[in-house]
């Protein structure tokens, strides 16, 4: 599995014909005080598989602080993956939401995937503003 694609955003979604439409990638959010609330906050991904890796996976999906502990109960999951012939691979888009969600302290995150032992990452930076001084 390689990740073509594995990036936060502010919006994702997948068309009927599995095109992966995002808006707004981003790896950086700037406060004035922890903890940040974030109102939306996607993930987009686009997998690509190759024939020998075809079958049922298993998926986990963690959002971690520097410490590697979650800050969301990790999402467990399945998916299938075919390599249609002739092709040589196959792609996969996912993507996933989470609302309101809550970053106790500046610093660095990470939302990591795993497709049966194999990671992808995309890491968050949060940081605070630069003072405004008069």
């Amino acid at each position: 599995m390689k990740a073509d694609i594995f990036t936060l955003c502010d919006a994702a979604t997948i068309s009927l014909d599995g095109k992966l439409n995002i808006l707004g990638s981003y790896d950086t959010i700037w406060a004035a005080e922890a903890p940040v609330t974030m109102p939306l906050c996607c993930l987009a991904a686009k997998l690509r598989f190759m024939p020998d890796e075809e079958g049922a996976k298993s998926t986990r999906l963690s959002f971690i602080d520097s410490d590697g502990k979650s800050i969301i109960q990790p999402i467990e999951g399945t998916i299938t993956v075919q390599v249609p012939a002739p092709e040589s691979s196959a792609s996969l888009p996912l993507t996933w939401m989470a609302q309101q969600l809550t970053l106790p302290d500046f610093g660095e995150y990470a939302v990591v995937l795993t497709v049966d032992g194999q990671e992808s990452n995309a890491p968050l930076y949060v940081k605070q503003l630069p003072s405004q001084q008069s």
